[in-house]
């Protein structure tokens, strides 16, 4: 079974003919299009087409788990956006927006979410340590990425073995934090697990939207899958 966006017009992938430019693009199959390179003004020639159809295969991760979302003081829109189409792609059941966490109101987190903010169930809540308590109350296994104090790699620690019982009302609610400040002090002293992502490069952290997405995936089909 595949799932099958038709958001995107047909496609064709155009060439520069300067042998000194050979440029290669994709271009949407048009009237109004251009015949022209966008680089050096030199004619193009079709060299490849594609359908409108943009196919991702459809699975279900391997162990139901019931996975929720807090973003905890979020500053970009963009990253919102961002994290909410990969939410939605994740299968996320809520998303509980915290603090200064841009909405879908706002017109830069509809931009990059391209629509998946419509099919998200979500909600806004003022204090994140609060809301965290709630949920912990609830009985929600809380889990967070950040790098600071006891925080073991996201890979490298076992979990959902014995830990966490699928078949239960327990749902899991990954938090993200701020870009600059991480996670609040007080949602982090409510946290059974703490988790940070390996860095093998100069850089010592990710952007909180790839770092999100990779938590999310691997909660969802590598974690599951123990």
């Amino acid at each position: 079974m595949t799932n099958i966006d038709r958001s995107h017009p047909a496609l064709q992938f155009m060439q520069c003919t300067n042998e000194q430019c050979g440029l290669r693009y994709p271009q949407a199959i048009h009237p109004q299009s251009s015949v022209g390179c966008p680089r050096c003004g030199s004619p193009v020639r079709v060299v490849a087409q594609c359908g409108s159809a943009q196919q991702t295969q459809v699975m279900q991760p391997p162990r139901p788990l019931a996975v929720n979302l807090l973003l905890d003081n979020i500053r970009s829109a963009h990253n919102v956006g961002s994290i909410l189409r990969t939410a939605d792609g994740a299968g996320v059941r809520h998303v509980y927006l915290c603090g200064i966490t841009p909405t879908p109101q706002q017109a830069n987190v509809r931009k990059t979410a391209l629509g998946a903010e419509k099919g998200l169930s979500w909600s806004v809540h003022s204090n994140g340590a609060a809301q965290a308590m709630r949920l912990q109350e609830a009985g929600q296994f809380l889990c967070a990425i950040e790098g600071s104090g006891n925080a073991s790699s996201l890979f490298a620690e076992p979990f959902m073995a014995e830990q966490f019982n699928a078949s239960a009302a327990q749902q899991i609610v990954l938090i993200i934090g701020n870009e600059i400040s991480g996670v609040d002090p007080g949602i982090l002293a409510q946290c059974q697990r703490r988790w940070f992502l390996p860095m093998l490069g100069a850089k010592r952290s990710l952007n909180v939207a790839v770092a999100c997405g990779i938590a999310l995936y691997h909660l969802r089909f590598a974690v599951g899958a123990m």
